[in-house]
């Protein structure tokens, strides 16, 4: 199932953001669903990838009930992927895909590797 969460502010002062989240295939506007805060110091990530599976684990699996996959994305929920180095500032305002895992019992985990060129 996809999810999708956008910052809606940054904190850099108390190392927090203020997000939403929804299906990717809400009926509603990401604008319209509830704010949360989330401090930064609790996630453990250390690039793009592993920052979204950490706002997923944290807030998603919660959040997220249901599935329904026959629905179509509304035009301000089109999302995307971001990957790379993390610049917090670069991505407030902007909708981010992950996915929530089917089997809501297992732990899956990045792992955290240094990039070799040959």
């Amino acid at each position: 199932m996809k999810v999708i969460f956008k910052i809606n502010e940054y904190f850099p002062d108390t190392r927090q953001i203020s997000l939403s989240m929804c299906k990717a295939t809400s009926r509603k506007s990401i604008d319209e669903h509830k704010k949360t805060i989330v401090g930064l110091d609790d996630l453990g990530y250390y690039d793009s990838e592993s920052f979204v599976k950490a706002i997923i684990d944290r807030s998603g699996n919660t959040r997220i009930k249901e599935d329904n996959d026959s629905e179509t994305v509304l035009p301000e929920n089109v999302s995307e992927v971001i990957t790379g180095d993390l610049n917090m500032q670069d991505i407030v305002g902007k909708v981010i895909e992950g996915s929530i895992h089917e089997w809501y019992g297992a732990r899956v985990n990045l792992l955290k590797m240094n990039k070799v060129d040959l």
